[in-house]
């Protein structure tokens, strides 16, 4: 995306309208150590919280941090968008249902990764103290429709989700199927994201430096993930990412540098 266009979208970014009249702190800055941010009162989501709106990110994805004490939980939430949930530490379950549907009950653990389908109601519910990262695309969808009727009161229910809900499916074990691009993790709840298996000679991953393996998550319609691994005293060679790319450590520790080609940007 040219960064003119960016620059354009960020004079007047309705998110930070939005998440600065919730009262909770916001982080803007390129990284954050998600376990130690302080956190508010949320009155919205019922819990103590934060908003985490990267550099980088704005104004295409944010994210927002969630801790729960052992037996609370948040009131029931529902967006237009879906969302990608990581628990970070603690352990307990979240119940995802739409209205004319069953309710699927997501049990997670540290490093659980789920995705809540867009337009369905969700409760998270902590059985011992946790924080959850969630990942949405609201700045995108706030910035181009403004409407807070629409944002969060849309009831229509995708196919893919509402049908894998009704059988059942939906907390099934991801399943590995090929692709294009390679081989590829198919489902919609990943149990321990940092011990999913990563095939080696993966003809996308492969390219990004020695010995590193990877693989691409796909849950569905909306936000997706993928996982990499680089071995100790190697690197992954630069490569270009256009804005919002949200980077979570699981394991291991490092350098990443970051660098902006202004005229690639200005070009688009």
């Amino acid at each position: 995306m040219p960064i003119r266009l960016i620059d354009k979208l960020n004079a007047h970014d309705s998110l930070l309208d939005f998440v600065n009249a919730e009262g909770i702190p916001v982080y803007t800055d390129f990284h954050a150590d998600l376990l130690n941010l302080r956190l508010g009162e949320w009155e919205r989501i019922g819990v103590r919280g934060a908003w985490v709106y990267l550099k980088g990110a704005a104004p295409l994805n944010a994210a927002y941090v969630l801790e729960l004490s052992a037996g609370e939980s948040t009131r029931p939430q529902h967006y237009v968008l879906d969302e990608m949930i990581v628990a970070l530490d603690g352990h307990g379950y979240t119940e995802i249902w739409y209205d004319q549907g069953p309710k699927v009950r997501v049990d997670w653990g540290k490093w659980t990764t789920f995705k809540v389908p867009p337009n369905s109601n969700y409760v998270h519910h902590a059985e011992s103290r946790a924080r959850l990262l969630t990942v949405t695309q609201l700045p995108l969808i706030m910035n181009a429709m403004n409407d807070r009727q629409f944002l969060f009161n849309t009831r229509f229910s995708f196919e893919e989700f509402s049908s894998s809900m009704a059988s059942g499916k939906y907390t099934d074990e991801p399943t590995m199927v090929e692709s294009e691009g390679g081989a590829k993790w198919k489902g919609y709840v990943v149990r321990d994201i940092s011990r999913l298996e990563l095939p080696t000679g993966h003809k996308f991953f492969s390219q990004r430096g020695v010995g590193t393996k990877g693989i691409h998550v796909d849950s569905g319609p909306g936000l997706r993930t993928h996982v990499s691994e680089i071995p100790v005293a190697t690197y992954k060679k630069a490569h270009m990412h256009g804005p919002s790319a949200q980077i979570l450590i699981s394991q291991g520790g490092g350098l990443l540098t970051h660098v902006v080609w202004a005229d690639r940007l200005e070009s688009g």
